[in-house]
This record gives C-alpha cells, sequence and structure tokens, in this order.
C-alpha cells in the first residue's frame, strides 16, 4: 500500500513523516524543515514478490517521525532521547539500486550504521543524532520512490497503525455536500470560502495558497535530481475542496518556450510542486532549462501556471412529501406463547498492521439486541400450549425528513504568475551546481613538494580560478586580433619633442610564466580541495596595480649617471607586462649591454582587501616564450565512426621555431541555459616535447574521447619556448630595422680662405668618416667656400647601441677643388659633434712647394707625389692629418 506525505530534511538530510501535526525532532535542532523537499512514496506492508531486491522491516519512529532500520532498533539512537520508537509503525519496504530502478526512483540514499536511519547522501553535509555526520560506508544503495500524483489533503494517511474499519472509512468518504446558495456563491466568486452541510468551511486550492497573489513569497529549490516548488498554505479555517482526478495541473514555462510540467500534492502545510530529473543527458538538459529560467532576472523570473478542478455534491431543494394517508390500527394475530430474544449478529474488523488483503483481516462476530423494528410479545412458560395475542405496529410513515438526492458539480480555477528568480550563487535555491567552498579573496596554495606558496582568486564561474605567476619572463606575444607576425620581444621607437633632441624608447614585452609541474599541482589540489569537480579553468590575474621593487630602481629614478628611466607601458594585464626605458639618444649604448647580459627584479602586483603579491621578473634575451600559437581542432562529423578518434594540430606563428612539453584538452559538456559543467574528460596529447619550425604546422595529435556528449573544447598549452637566436643576434636584428629613421647631428662648417686665393678655390669637399673606419659614412659632399653650411651626420641604432663618443668617434675629411677642377691633398681632423660650429682653413697649394704632412709626428721636406703616399698609409691606419706646402725658393737669376 502507497503511503504520501514522507519528506525530506535539508537540515539533518533524513527522510521523515510529515503528515502529522508537529514536524519530529531533528538532529539538527527543532524540528525537521522539509520546505526544500519533494514528495515521496513508501510501501507500507508490500508483497515481497513486489519488490525482489527490496528490504522490508524498515519503521516510522513515533517519537522523532524519521524512518529507521527496525531489526537494530535497539541500538538505535534517536534525536528525541534514547532508542528509536517503532512499536505503533507498520511495516515498510524500500527499494535497491540492485532491482529495477524507475524514473520516479531517487537515487543516492544510504542506511546510517550510527543511528539506524535513512538519509540522502548526495549532499555534502549532513546531521546524526549519534554525533557528527550520518555513516553511510556500509550501507547498500537504496532509491526512494518520488510522488507522480495527486494526493487530496483529507485522504493522507498516517504512518500510525490503523485499524481497518479506519482504512476503509477514510476510503469511502464522501465529498462535502452543500446548499445550492452555497453553489451560487462559488460559481460567482472562485475565492469565496462556502460552507457545507456539517458547518464545515471550504474553498478552491489557489484561494488555500492565495495563489496567483502569493507568487513572491513562494519558495523553490532546484537540485540535480528534482525541482521542488512551495506555496504554503494562507487560509487557515478552511479545508481545500475535494481536487477532481487529473488535477492540479501545474507547468513552468522554460526558454525556447518549452513547458515543464509539474506533479502536484497537497498536505496540511500547502501546495507542493515537484519536477524530477533522470541521470542521463535527457535528464540533465531539462535540469540545465530549469536553471536558466529560475535565475533568469532579466525576465522578472519564471512563469508558472497552476489549473486545478473541484469535485462538490450539491443538494438540491427538496419537493413537498406526499400526504402519507390515515394511519392503520393495528391488527390482532394469534401466535404461540413463548419467549426469545430478538438479536441480529454483528461482524467488526479489528486493528490491524501489515498489507490489506482479504484473508489477512482479523473479524470479530458479535450479537447485539436489535432496536428497530419493536416486537410486542407476551411472555408465556415454557411448553404452554397457551396462545396470545401479538400486536404488532403498523409500518412507520415515511421518513419526509430525509434529505434530497444530491448532483456532483464542479469548479475550477486558473492562475499565472512569475516566481522570484535567484541567482545561481545562492546554495539555497541551487545547491547541486560546483561552487568554490572558498570565502572570496586570495587564497595562499604551497604545491606538494615546494616550499613556493601560490596566489589564485575565484573567478565568476565556479571553474574559473584566477592565479598570479612565479615569474614574467621576455616574450613574443601575439596580437589579440590573431593578424601579423607576432612583434619581438624588445622594441625600439625614437622621438625628437624638440628640433635638437631626440630620445630613444625601448620596449621589452613580458608575460606571466607558470611551470607545468606548479601548474598541475595547482589544478589538482583545486579539484580535489576546493571545487569537487575535474575541469579548471586557470587564467592570469588581471586587474591588479603593478609596481617595480627589487633589483629595479624606484620608477621613473635615472640610472646613475644617464638619462635612462624605467615605467610601466600601461596597466599590467593577465597576459601582457611591458617595461619601457626612456633615454636621450646618446644613452642607448648604456641600456644595450645590460639588456644583453639581461635585466633582473621584481614587479609588486596589488589588489582589492591590501593583497599584495611579488614577483620576480627575468627578462633575458636567451630565455623567451611566446602564446604565437595556433590551434585547430579537427570537426566533428555528424555521425562518426565508433569509436571515434580526433585530432588537433599547431601553427606556429613566430619567426623562430617553438618548443613545447605538455599540452592538455579538455572535452567539456556544458550546459546551454545554466553554463554549469556537467560532464568532461581531460586528455594529454604529448608523450614527448614537440618542436614546430617557424611558420610550420604539427603533425596532426590524436585523441579517443570516452564521454558520449561534450559542447567545448578546451587546449590549454603548457610552457611554450622560443627557440630563438643569442642575445646579440636579437639586438642586432633590432638595430638594423630599416624602419628605424636615423638620428641626425647637425654641425656647421665655416671655411676660411686666404684672400688671396677667393677666386682660384670654387668648393671645399668634405666627408665624414667613423674613428678606424678607412669607408667614408657617405658619398664626399661639396660646400661653399665664401659661407658656412650645415653638416648632418646620420647614427643609426647600431651607431647608438656601440657606444659612440659624439666628441671623438668621428673624422671629418675635407680638400680643395679649385677653379679648374684640380683638387689639393686631403686632410683629416677630429669630427666634435657636440660642437655648433667648426673652422675650416681651406688648403692652398702654391704652384712648386714642399710639402709636409703632420700627424703623430711631422714628415716632411716631400714631394707632392710622397704626401700622397704618406696620407694614404695614414687613411688605411685610421688616423688624423693635416698638409702644409712650404713655396720653394725662387731660382737664382742667372746672367
Amino acid at each position: 500500500m502507497d503511503q504520501t506525505g514522507w519528506t525530506w530534511c535539508q537540515k539533518c538530510q533524513g527522510l521523515y513523516y510529515a503528515g502529522n501535526p508537529t514536524p519530529g525532532v531533528c538532529p539538527a535542532g527543532g524540528g525537521h524543515d522539509g520546505s526544500g523537499s519533494g514528495h515521496y512514496v513508501l510501501d507500507l506492508g508490500a508483497d515481497a514478490a513486489a519488490h525482489p531486491q527490496g528490504q522490508s522491516q524498515w519503521s516510522w519512529c513515533q517519537k522523532c517521525q524519521g524512518l529507521c532500520y527496525g531489526p537494530q532498533l535497539g541500538s538505535s539512537v534517536c534525536p528525541a532521547g534514547g532508542p528509536h520508537d517503532g512499536s505503533a509503525s507498520g511495516d515498510y519496504t524500500l527499494d535497491t539500486e540492485a532491482g529495477p530502478v524507475s524514473a520516479d526512483d531517487q537515487r543516492g540514499w544510504r542506511w546510517c550504521s550510527s543511528c539506524q536511519g535513512l538519509f540522502f547522501a548526495g549532499n555534502p553535509s549532513s546531521t546524526c543524532p549519534a554525533g557528527g555526520a550520518h555513516n553511510g560506508s556500509t550501507s547498500g544503495a537504496y532509491v526512494v520512490r518520488m510522488a507522480a500524483a495527486t494526493v487530496p489533503a483529507r485522504l493522507l494517511l498516517s504512518p500510525f497503525r490503523i485499524s481497518g474499519t479506519t482504512l476503509l472509512l477514510g476510503l469511502l468518504q464522501n465529498a462535502p455536500v452543500f446548499a445550492l446558495d452555497q453553489e451560487t456563491a462559488i460559481a460567482a466568486n472562485a475565492g469565496a470560502t462556502i460552507t457545507s452541510e456539517d458547518g464545515r468551511r471550504w474553498c478552491q486550492l489557489d484561494t488555500w495558497v492565495d495563489w496567483p497573489n502569493s507568487s513572491s513569497t513562494a519558495s523553490w529549490q532546484c537540485r540535480a535530481s528534482q525541482l521542488t516548488i512551495t506555496l504554503p498554505r494562507t487560509v487557515a479555517d478552511a479545508d481545500v475542496l475535494q481536487i477532481s482526478p487529473g488535477f492540479p495541473q501545474a507547468s513552468l514555462a522554460l526558454p525556447n518556450d518549452a513547458q515543464l510540467p509539474l506533479t502536484a500534492a497537497v498536505d496540511a502545510g500547502g501546495l507542493r510542486l515537484a519536477a524530477s530529473f533522470t541521470a542521463d543527458a535527457a535528464g540533465r538538459q531539462l535540469y540545465d532549462a530549469a536553471i536558466g529560467a529560475l535565475s533568469n532576472g532579466d525576465s522578472g523570473g519564471p512563469q508558472l501556471t497552476i489549473a486545478t478542478s473541484h469535485y462538490l455534491a450539491i443538494r438540491d431543494p427538496a419537493a413537498t412529501p406526499p400526504d402519507p394517508g390515515p394511519v392503520q390500527p393495528p391488527q390482532p394475530r394469534r401466535w404461540p406463547g413463548r419467549h426469545f430474544p430478538v438479536e441480529r449478529q454483528v461482524r467488526e474488523v479489528e486493528p490491524f498492521a501489515g498489507r490489506l488483503t482479504a484473508d489477512a483481516i482479523p473479524v470479530k462476530e458479535t450479537l447485539q439486541p436489535i432496536l428497530w423494528p419493536q416486537v410486542l410479545v407476551d411472555a408465556v412458560g415454557p411448553g404452554s400450549d397457551l396462545n396470545r395475542r401479538i400486536f404488532l405496529p403498523p409500518p412507520p410513515p415515511p421518513d419526509n425528513s430525509q434529505p434530497a438526492p444530491t448532483r456532483p458539480a464542479t469548479v475550477a480555477q486558473q492562475g499565472v504568475a512569475r516566481l522570484p528568480w535567484r541567482p545561481q550563487s545562492d546554495a539555497t535555491a541551487f545547491p547541486d551546481i560546483p561552487r568554490s567552498n572558498t570565502t572570496g579573496g586570495w587564497l595562499q596554495v604551497t604545491p606538494a613538494g615546494s616550499t613556493r606558496s601560490l596566489s589564485i582568486h575565484s573567478g565568476s564561474r565556479p571553474e574559473l580560478f584566477y592565479y598570479i605567476p612565479t615569474a614574467y619572463k621576455l616574450a613574443v606575444h601575439a596580437r589579440d586580433d590573431g593578424t601579423g607576425a607576432p612583434p619581438a620581444p624588445m622594441r625600439v621607437t625614437m622621438a625628437r619633442p624638440t628640433p635638437d633632441h631626440v630620445t630613444i624608447s625601448v620596449t621589452l614585452t613580458a608575460m606571466p610564466y607558470l611551470a607545468d609541474a606548479d601548474r598541475a599541482e595547482l589544478r589538482k589540489y583545486l579539484v580535489e580541495q576546493v571545487l569537487g569537480q575535474s575541469y579548471i579553468e586557470l587564467v592570469p590575474a588581471t586587474g591588479l596595480t603593478a609596481s617595480f621593487r627589487g633589483d629595479f630602481l624606484s620608477e621613473g629614478a635615472p640610472v646613475a649617471a644617464s638619462s635612462i628611466r624605467y615605467q610601466l607601458a600601461g596597466a599590467a594585464t593577465s597576459e601582457l607586462l611591458a617595461i619601457e626605458f626612456t633615454m636621450d639618444e646618446l644613452d642607448y649604448g648604456l641600456l644595450v649591454p645590460m639588456i644583453e647580459r639581461g635585466i633582473t627584479g621584481a614587479i609588486v602586483l596589488t589588489g582589492e582587501d591590501n593583497f599584495t603579491a611579488e614577483v620576480p621578473v627575468d627578462l633575458r634575451l636567451d630565455d623567451v616564450i611566446t602564446n604565437a600559437i595556433g590551434v585547430a581542432v579537427a570537426p566533428v562529423p555528424d555521425d562518426p565512426p565508433m569509436p571515434y578518434v580526433g585530432s588537433v594540430t599547431l601553427t606556429n606563428h613566430a619567426s623562430y621555431p617553438i618548443r613545447m612539453e605538455r599540452l592538455d584538452l579538455a572535452l567539456v559538456s556544458v550546459g546551454d541555459q545554466s553554463d554549469i559543467v556537467f560532464d568532461t574528460q581531460q586528455l594529454s596529447l604529448l608523450a614527448a616535447p614537440l618542436e614546430v619550425a617557424a611558420g610550420a604546422t604539427s603533425a596532426p595529435l590524436t585523441y579517443t574521447p570516452t564521454i558520449p556528449v561534450w559542447t567545448q573544447t578546451s587546449i590549454v598549452p603548457g610552457v611554450t619556448a622560443l627557440v630563438g637566436p643569442a642575445p646579440s643576434d636579437w639586438i642586432n636584428a633590432v638595430n638594423r630595422d630599416p624602419s628605424m629613421a636615423p638620428t641626425k647631428l647637425t654641425v656647421t662648417l665655416s671655411p676660411s680662405v686666404p684672400a688671396s686665393a677667393v677666386n682660384d678655390v670654387r668648393a671645399v669637399t668634405v666627408s665624414v668618416f667613423d674613428v678606424g673606419s678607412v669607408t667614408a659614412r657617405k658619398p664626399p659632399v661639396d660646400i661653399s667656400p665664401a659661407h658656412d653650411s650645415p653638416l648632418e651626420v646620420d647614427l643609426t641604432l647600431s651607431d647608438l647601441a656601440g657606444g659612440v663618443d659624439v666628441r671623438s668617434g668621428y673624422f671629418l675629411e675635407f680638400s680643395t677643388r679649385y677653379a679648374n677642377d684640380t683638387r689639393s691633398l686631403p686632410q683629416r681632423i677630429a669630427l666634435d659633434l657636440s660642437r655648433s660650429v667648426l673652422d675650416l682653413i681651406v688648403f692652398v697649394e702654391p704652384a712648386a712647394a714642399d710639402y709636409y704632412v703632420d700627424s703623430d709626428t711631422t714628415v716632411g721636406p716631400l714631394t707632392r707625389a710622397a704626401a700622397q703616399q704618406v696620407i694614404d698609409t695614414l687613411r688605411a691606419g685610421g688616423r688624423t692629418w693635416t698638409v702644409r706646402a712650404v713655396p720653394q725658393p725662387a731660382p737664382a737669376p742667372t746672367g
């Protein structure tokens, strides 16, 4: 026999009977709390054949109202004190997962070996009256059936021992009878309260729970196995009219115009609606849709529709009774006189416990005196032959006080309203949604085998966690849009804030670094200790304020005796840290050797709630990482062969080869409406380190799924190292960038020509050499000997990186071009680019002269040809010189 009214207590996780006036005694304190429960049904006095894998002898405890195992009541613990008391209970049978499990059966129920009670083990915490949590470690796997039909409130059965008479009277209870005016009243006003012939007050179900006005105060809970909605009773002085078969009918609006049918049950506390979710893909889809509807604040909450029909018995006014006619006098009869009792045999059903079967009901037979009809007799002695007259009264007249026959009638209501929505973070509304058990803020984690702590913070989704990297390293960072070649880790720009001032900015790009081993340990900790599900997303933290510490100087302060300043180029992000060095152009040569050796220091990251973390910064051109990797997952065909084998390929977008030691793949089944992770499979795609050449694509990396359905494929690469050139080659490549405009230094040349030779000089030819070089920086140019002329010297990044000395790093070589287009011997002097004006003494050779070449020493007198040879030797040696021409004396006159 099915018995409803059994309820789950969300405080202690036990199963208790809620059909009695008091909620029992809960081991968590106070009475049981069934506000979040579905409607459960137990089989009382069950036939063993109907439960081939079931277990009987479960009992109801009349002290705490809970269900406990009868054979071991002596060792049980009751929250009301002492052992459980099952003396007034019938015999209940529970099914196990070893037998057939229907869609209405809920798994996850266990026997507690400490208190002997039944509890739900699918939730993380419980309370046992024996102390601590329930212990189901030695229990079998039980299932409890959930109600799938409407049960009128006044026909609920109590778990105490009932008699056959009580049961039969309950099952044969007639609907209340109303006068015609009461039918008229409720037909005119569906929310009216009407009174039956026996003086009791009645109303419709919607009125009883004040639906739909009570929508804002309705309580609900959406679990992975069941959605329950409770509308509490609001009318205390009236009962619910008898509900018509098939009612109430209720449904919850889901996204995409779908409807979720709800089963309904009425008890003494109100109306409870429920929908069960199976553990298969279809059940998860319904659970996901229900979460989406119940957590959607944009719609104002999900729409709930309830329709109810009630049965009434209406007694119409009785017609005027007919005249019974004259009363006949008594008619005498002759009867042999004797004395005898007038009795009748009566059969009564005794109280019983167990299954209701015809052959098992105990019956007691008794004889009772007949009170009607009355028979008048004269008593005579035994054996007497005397006859007496017996007067039988006439039959009684018709009883005109009997009520008129009743007729059936029905009334109906339907209400539609929106339930209050709740965010998915509400653990009471959505207790089974995975969520972090952290209390918020940053959590310090020390991986196994490590002395270094890692900092993590929960994200907006349960599976999302932000982490503080263990270091920042130089990186080739791909653009967000994935277009174009990723820039080098070192970039240089030049600016001219004023016409005579040039500055150079060097930006070093760094990315957060987390070693593969640290990532694996962190993920393991989050799965086992924090979230409890196998899918975790780890993302570098963002939104933090960064400042320098360690080997870096204070931000903005120059390097000693130079113009070099440090600063962060923008805020630190989850994927990028850019450090900018700004300096005057001539100090670039100081920074380059620092970069070639490697720059180290620390960044201090600061967040909310006074959080700070110091992260090492290691900027080394021989240790560069990158994210310039393209991932392609082969699409799954509509009808894939089984077993299906998927593939992943990697494309290297960097200009140098890459090396990767770890590549993980996660297949994730995520709800369309709730974004909840329902299932996942984690796979490692690399059995050995993988190298991919610059611009190349790897061979396919294969995997075999074991989960039936997934909606997302997540690729998590480990540390990707760039197999790049030596640090000096990185720097040279940057310095040779043709897009970098050279720096121009200008010196004004002021020629001075002897007055006697002004007409003989057409131009002065000048060229610039690097110290030690035999090749001019650019072709020679002619300047006018009559006025000042600017001389521009272009300095490239390579020049500046070499630590050029503008005062003594260049030579100026010049010669005189005469009016007849012949040239003088050249001269070479030091070119001080820091001077704004340089005086040039134009060399004019006489017709006949002795030549002297002045360098470290003076050589001469020489012929012009010999002087040219000395000059060539000095030029080859990267030396400077000047030439003097002394006129030869005129020959003595002859005569």
